[in-house]
């Protein structure tokens, strides 16, 4: 049963060569559990609703799995963002190792799985440069960890994202090129999502720099042609290019 109204709870099962490999950046060497809060997952926006977590299972009964749940599909969340596909993040968080938070703990050990010279790179490039690392599993799925590094209300700090992808599903490049065309072709549905994933606030996509000038330039678009959603975030974007100073070139 759903712990919220209308939401239907879902789990993600792996298994496979990689899984006690994974299950250990989890801080699981044996059967357990880590319970992880989600960034920004408050049930349907409402603040006084508690923090949702995703809950890491690690069993070896019969054959080794690894087991993610629940996660909710439902209008509040939009998970998965996309079909054959679920992503969700950490929180923001310090630099300084933290033994109570369970992503600060998971941090240090995916450290590890990196070079030093390409953390040393993400941690210099800001929120736009990422380091990954990708394992395959049973039955077509994928499991990619990214590490993120910059600055959130003035403090220097670290973010992750765990995304699990049925690999015989088109990739995000594929997706972003698929969507880019429907934009350029007049679809008004493709130029809100374009425009989205320009826009940081809206999760934005890693394939792309955030550009508040480019999203304000497919929320226009598509405002144009009646989206409902457009406008308020083509109000968004604008706002920030000129608080910034850069005002917008269409105006």
């Amino acid at each position: 049963m759903a712990r919220y109204p209308d939401a239907i709870e879902k789990k993600v099962v792996l298994t496979g060569d990689a899984v006690t490999s994974v299950a250990k950046l989890f801080g699981l060497f044996s059967a357990g559990s880590v319970s992880l809060p989600l960034s920004g997952m408050k049930a349907y926006d409402n603040e006084r609703a508690p923090t949702r977590h995703n809950v890491v299972r690690f069993s070896r009964w019969l054959i080794p799995s690894l087991q993610l749940s629940p996660y909710w599909l439902d209008l509040s969340t939009g998970n998965p963002w996309r079909p054959g596909s679920y992503s969700f993040s950490s929180p923001f968080f310090a630099k300084e190792p933290d033994a109570a938070n369970p992503w600060s703990l998971f941090l240090q050990r995916f450290k590890e799985e990196i070079s030093p010279a390409k953390w040393s790179a993400m941690e210099q490039g800001g929120w736009e440069n990422s380091v990954q690392r990708c394992f395959s599993f049973a039955k077509n799925l994928e499991l990619c960890i990214s590490a993120y590094c910059g600055e959130y209300q003035k403090q220097d700090g670290y973010s992750l994202s765990i995304t699990v992808r049925d690999t015989t599903f088109p990739t995000p490049e594929q997706e972003l090129a698929e969507l880019q065309a429907c934009a350029e072709k007049g679809d008004a549905e493709a130029q809100h999502s374009l425009g989205c994933d320009y826009l940081p606030l809206e999760g934005g996509n890693s394939l792309l720099r955030a550009d508040f000038a480019q999203a304000a330039f497919w929320f226009r678009k598509a405002a144009e042609q009646g989206h409902k959603d457009a406008q308020g975030l083509l109000d968004i974007a604008l706002g920030r290019l000129h608080a910034e100073g850069k005002g917008d070139s269409e105006e």
